[in-house]
């Protein structure tokens, strides 16, 4: 990199922190507004108080351990400092910055695009409201990012400590968020199929990522065995998932237009729908792999005695997950407006970035593309909303928006440059001058 850009890439990062720093300081150091928040805190001060996860939690399962243990790390178990706990998710996230720029520099192999995604990406407005609370999103993408960009990294220079650091990434991502467990088989996946497109022995590659993701995973994997004697990898959250984001309840509260219905509505599904239905699958299951089995039974079940509405459920779940505005239930209409125009836009100039890099390398644009697809399949039969999506997809259609104006702007420069290279046209010769002035009236 020249001087000017490192300064550039600098000034960027320092820019990311001051601003998520100065939210944080805006919006209540040591307050927890997010509602899941004073969940993590509770799970990391069970673990410094008395050394044992919780079995459960607000909800009726045990959270995934990932945030509690970031707590215990970032407080050293001084656990009611909450505003050290934002400041080191605000420093996580600046991080992400710098790997957006790693990325983008990856994928599209031009400094300009690089600089430019990490610009965007430090002022992103929801990437900055997601580091400014005690929520899993800032964590789970920084170790989502850093798993992708380590293993296209890796494929294309044959390193086997990336990789390895790769599969780490990959398993600890999941662990902050289960969903990351998609990580694991796709990442795989892709080390052997890029690994071989590229002709980089990707059976050595694929070693590494396994030895890294075990590393990772397989002290909770075998906690949870001594603990349940069963095989969980996270937790056991996804039966649950699955009977609330398909349940008939929750979608008649999504129906609901009036802010003032939904959030009445919702509160007694939190309060009443949910803990009566939990009771009665406890009565029919100790153990949480057993709990999931009834969840997803009686999810089933609701399935058979009406399909077509089932049906109309995943589509609708599957419309939210790209649904480019806030939910208009839960904000105003200018911010619902604004949030709008910012997401077709970006999802405009994400599609035309996509198709330069299907130009560019086929193989690579096709991947990311599947990718996520992948993820939008697999959380459509769970509860979907959009902050379960933007960790995963906003990174990318940052860089593809970015790439696609700068690829305009180029070609705006271009075209100036080749008019201010034009010479003059030349004078006309008398002849045609004389003919000129006869063609014109008077």
């Amino acid at each position: 990199m020249q001087k000017n850009e490192r300064v550039f890439l600098a000034a960027v990062v320092a820019i990311a922190l001051i601003v998520r720093l100065a939210t944080i300081g805006a919006l209540g150091p040591s307050v927890i507004k997010f509602g899941d928040g004073a969940d993590y805190v509770t799970a990391a001060t069970s673990v410094c108080s008395s050394g044992s996860y919780p079995d459960r939690s607000w909800l009726p399962f045990f959270r995934a351990p990932g945030l509690p243990f970031f707590v215990v790390a970032v407080t050293l178990c001084h656990t009611e400092m909450i505003w050290l706990v934002k400041a080191a998710l605000a420093l996580v996230d600046t991080v992400s910055v710098a790997i957006v720029f790693l990325l983008a520099e990856e994928l599209f192999r031009d400094r300009r695009i690089s600089l430019f995604s990490a610009a965007a990406a430090a002022i992103y407005p929801f990437f900055i409201a997601q580091a400014c609370d005690v929520r899993t999103e800032a964590l789970f993408m920084f170790f989502f990012t850093t798993s992708i960009w380590l293993t296209l990294k890796s494929v294309r220079s044959l390193v086997p400590h990336l990789v390895l650091l790769a599969g780490v990434c990959a398993s600890a991502a999941a662990l902050v968020r289960p969903v990351g467990l998609v990580l694991l088989p796709l990442l795989a996946a892709s080390v052997i199929y890029l690994g071989a497109a590229k002709r980089n022995h990707p059976m050595r590659l694929l070693a590494w990522f396994a030895i890294g993701a075990a590393i990772c995973l397989g002290p909770w994997v075998i906690r949870n065995g001594i603990r349940y004697h069963e095989l969980i990898l996270v937790n056991d959250a996804a039966g649950y998932n699955f009977w609330r984001g398909t349940s008939a309840e929750m979608a008649a509260i999504d129906r609901l237009a009036d802010p003032q219905e939904f959030s009445a509505a919702a509160t007694r599904f939190e309060t009443v729908t949910s803990p009566d239905m939990a009771r009665e699958i406890d009565k029919a299951a100790s153990t949480p792999s057993s709990r999931n089995r009834e969840w997803c039974k009686r999810t089933f079940a609701t399935f058979a005695e009406n399909p077509g509405a089932f049906s109309l459920r995943l589509a609708r779940n599957a419309w939210v997950y790209w649904r480019p505005w806030l939910n208009p239930q839960n904000h105003s209409t200018v911010v619902v407006a604004a949030s709008g125009l910012l997401g077709v836009s970006l999802y405009v100039f994400a599609l035309m970035g996509l198709s330069l890099l299907w130009r560019c390398d086929r193989l690579l644009a096709w991947w990311c593309a599947s990718c996520a697809l992948l993820f939008w399949i697999v959380q459509v039969p769970f509860q979907v909303v959009s902050r379960f999506r933007i960790p995963i997809t906003d990174p990318f259609l940052i860089i593809f928006a970015v790439a696609s104006l700068t690829a305009i702007l180029r070609r705006q420069e271009q075209f100036r440059l080749h008019s201010k290279s034009c010479p003059p046209p030349p004078p006309p010769s008398s002849s045609s001058a004389r003919s000129l002035s006869s063609a014109v009236p008077g």
